[in-house]
């Protein structure tokens, strides 16, 4: 017997064509603000003000908040720094 899943997740092309995931597929990680700030090494007060100011999105679930791995991974690659290559050496004639 298959459950019954709400039927936007039955229309799968209209779902896909908005970005949608299907729900056999989908699968998130959810870490929370304490093991949000181990992995970026910063302390939970930083993490929950960039909540507080929108520069985190969070999943909030009654009273407990959590971060998706892909907004903490987004977090990192947006400040990335990289580093500056050397000039080639020039050759002497």
């Amino acid at each position: 017997m298959q459950p019954a899943w709400p039927t936007y997740w039955q229309k799968s092309n209209r779902a896909a064509a908005r970005g949608m995931y299907d729900r056999e597929n989908y699968k998130m990680e959810l870490l929370n603000v304490n093991e949000t700030a181990a992995m970026l090494r910063l302390k939970q007060s930083t993490i929950r003000s960039w909540i507080l100011k929108k520069k985190l999105a969070c999943v909030k679930l009654g009273q407990r908040v959590f971060i998706r791995r892909t907004d903490a991974d987004a977090i990192i690659a947006a400040n990335l720094v990289l580093p500056s290559t050397p000039n080639a050496p020039q050759e002497v004639a």
